[in-house]
């Protein structure tokens, strides 16, 4: 029986991938997207001004260990998110299960830094169903949430504000590299 920590270890990919695919799906959508911005901004933040080593190693890295993707789960992420929200009628919702059908699968890191780059496009994403000021809203949170976390962390405002810059750069160039097999090159042109 798997109850040690070598369980949670390989579980928390999986979950963190889960994560973030919800997020993407919330992000990309009209009535989500202030929710998502609102609530993750900072997040954002922190992550793409990391040093750059951190971040690289993190979000842009070719590491393909096996741990984290050993486990096949037939997961629809917008079924499970409209089970949680109490709108199973609607989406008619199945539930997920396990699955031994061994397709091919993406890397960890491919699969991580893609949805990364989604998220941001779908922030970034002019969205005719909301005002201007919605559709600014991130980038503007963002700059605020970069001046005001930078100062806070370790290494300076500058520093921070830097590494920020250049982590996004190395993710645009990661995102190059998975286009179009990995991204659409609509993202891409988001993220730019």
């Amino acid at each position: 029986m798997m109850c040690n920590g070598d369980f949670k270890s390989r579980t928390r990919g999986l979950l963190y991938l889960n994560a973030m695919q919800v997020t993407e799906i919330f992000s990309g959508a009209s009535r989500f997207k202030t929710f998502v911005v609102c609530n993750l901004t900072k997040l954002l933040t922190r992550v793409l001004s990391q040093p750059q080593r951190e971040f690289l190693s993190s979000w842009c890295s070719d590491d393909r260990k096996p741990a984290e993707e050993e486990i096949v789960m037939d997961f629809n992420p917008t079924s499970a998110a409209g089970h949680v929200l109490g709108l199973t009628s609607e989406f008619k919702v199945q539930h997920s299960t396990w699955s031994n059908f061994q397709a091919p699968q993406t890397p960890f890191t491919v699969q991580r830094s893609s949805l990364l780059v989604k998220v941001i496009a779908n922030l970034t994403r002019y969205d005719p169903d909301l005002s201007e000021e919605d559709n600014a809203r991130f980038l503007n949170e963002f700059l605020e949430c970069l001046q005001t976390e930078s100062s806070k962390l370790p290494g300076g405002a500058v520093e921070r504000t830097d590494a920020a810059r250049k982590n996004l750069s190395s993710l645009l160039a990661r995102a190059e590299s998975m286009t179009p097999i990995y991204l659409h090159a609509e993202d891409v042109n988001f993220l730019r």
